[in-house]
């Protein structure tokens, strides 16, 4: 974090679309980020334990990764 820098993101939505995790449909929003130096576009949803990232995938100086939620517990 010593090298970390402020930089302006762009973020817009771009759709809802429903995601299968573990055989459970779960309704997301898709929104884009993208600034200087990486771009990505996140599946997310929400509900009253928080913020969940159900899939993200992106770019950046290291190159291009997926990220993928597989399976939900009950809390």
């Amino acid at each position: 974090m010593e090298q970390a820098t402020v930089v302006p993101r762009r973020c817009h939505l771009v759709r809802s679309e429903e995601v299968e995790v573990g055989g459970r449909k779960i309704l997301c929003k898709v929104v884009e980020f993208s600034g200087p130096n990486n771009r990505c576009r996140r599946w997310v949803t929400s509900d009253e334990r928080g913020v969940l990232i159900v899939r993200q995938d992106g770019s950046g100086k290291g190159g291009t990764y997926s990220l993928r939620l597989i399976s939900m517990g009950e809390l």
